[in-house]
């Protein structure tokens, strides 16, 4: 498709750069990374090439010249748009034999081999591409992602990977020596400060992202969202909130939508965390993505399904908390930590083999002892134990009518199984 990058940013080729520019930030308000990742990896492409002014002159030459390079570029996009990286490679390199100054291919080219994880063949391409194009600062980039994703694909101990991440960070200097205005290089450092563990220097080049361009404002906000992501990724939950302030000081007075896609950010990754922590019953990540709701109720008090995800987390994280307690009280009978146990593994997604036989056991267990006492177990744990009742309200109030029909009439001797419906 001729001119594709401009009809990707709903643009004309005759679109100034502040135009450009205005554009791609509209476009990400309406097509989130997290809603459409597939459409924000065009725009941002698009946006990449058509916002460098070498970069931008290089894909019009190419655009321009004649009528089998057009067709041949026009499939290797579509190739690349599918995803079918290995597909478009060898006409990227057909086009590049027409036309060896085609750059922008070339740039593409090692998008396709970086995507393949040929990494020899991608980081070849790049050295040309900086060689040839030293004042491009995309090329910078685009050579400084390729050594960072290649670290990524190595094993922690693998010694190579410290040596990879260095030279990622080398390239993307030369890119923000190049355009030290442009947030993305200080963004991409920072990532791979983050994914060596080292926070503090994580922290120190994303709050340089922000400052890039000299002043701060609301185009700051990936920057600032990244903070937060480094400091779920540091354990370090409460200060999360704190960024949540910081951002709501940059947003536009009066604009809803602005604050709805900030809300749906911080809800978005809350709700990720919230699932896998669910799913490894970790607590930890679900303290995280109770810092992550906070924050999005600070931007949308009023969603739905942010208070009930919120509440239903911090529920489960109380009772987390308040089962070692409960565990030592001597005023609780034996039987009811089990359950309370039982139900929190449940809540959490834990796997329980073979449950019913396991809850059978833990009723039993609880109705050995003085009616008085378990009626007095269950009081007292709606009343000190809150959380912990709320696992299974029901099954406590149960219990406790049990208890008292079995202290009234002290000649019952019905099973406790079958009361309970196993």
């Amino acid at each position: 498709m001729a001119n594709e990058f401009y009809q990707v940013l709903e643009l004309s080729p005759q679109a100034t750069q502040e135009e450009i520019k205005r554009s791609y930030f509209s476009l990400v308000r309406k097509y989130p990374p997290e809603k459409d990742p597939e459409r924000f990896k065009s725009i941002r492409e698009a946006y990449e090439t058509l916002s460098d002014a070498k970069a931008r002159e290089n894909y019009d030459s190419l655009q321009q010249n004649g009528e089998e390079i057009s067709e041949l570029t026009n499939q290797a996009q579509e190739k690349m748009s599918e995803g079918e990286w290995k597909t478009a490679i060898p006409i990227l390199k057909k086009i590049l034999v027409f036309l060896p100054t085609a750059h922008q291919a070339r740039n593409q080219l090692g998008i396709c081999f970086t995507r393949e994880q040929d990494w020899d063949n991608a980081l070849k391409v790049y050295r040309k591409l900086t060689r040839d194009n030293p004042d491009v600062p995309l090329y910078w980039s685009n050579y400084g992602a390729t050594f960072k994703q290649y670290a990524e694909s190595l094993p922690d101990d693998n010694p190579k990977k410290k040596e990879l991440y260095q030279q990622a960070r080398e390239q993307f200097k030369k890119a923000i020596d190049l355009e030290p205005y442009n947030s993305e290089p200080y963004l991409e450092i920072s990532r791979s400060y983050t994914d060596e563990a080292d926070y503090t220097r994580a922290l120190s080049w994303t709050e340089r992202a922000i400052g890039a361009d000299g002043k701060t404002d609301f185009q700051d906000f990936e920057a600032l969202f990244y903070i937060c992501i480094i400091y779920l990724r540091s354990g370090e939950f409460d200060k999360i909130q704190t960024v949540a302030q910081r951002i709501i000081s940059l947003l536009p007075t009066n604009d809803e939508d602005i604050r709805q896609y900030v809300a749906a950010k911080f809800y978005n990754s809350g709700l990720e965390i919230a699932q896998i922590g669910f799913a490894n019953g970790n607590v930890e990540l679900l303290k995280a993505a109770s810092s992550f709701f906070k924050a999005a109720k600070t931007f949308d008090p009023d969603d739905e399904d942010t208070k009930r995800l919120k509440g239903k987390v911090d529920q489960i994280i109380q009772a987390y908390e308040k089962l070692d307690s409960l565990k030592e009280d001597s005023q609780i009978s034996p039987g009811f930590y089990n359950l309370a146990a039982f139900y929190l593994a449940s809540a959490l997604n834990e796997e329980i083999e073979d449950a019913d036989t396991l809850l059978n056991n833990i009723i039993n267990l609880i109705f050995r002892t003085n009616q008085t006492n378990i009626i007095n177990s269950v009081r007292r744990i709606k009343s000190f134990y809150f959380s912990i009742y709320q696992l299974n309200e029901s099954l406590f109030d149960k219990i406790e009518e049990v208890a008292q029909e079995r202290a009234s009439k002290p000649s019952f001797f019905g099973g406790i199984g079958k009361l309970f419906g196993f």
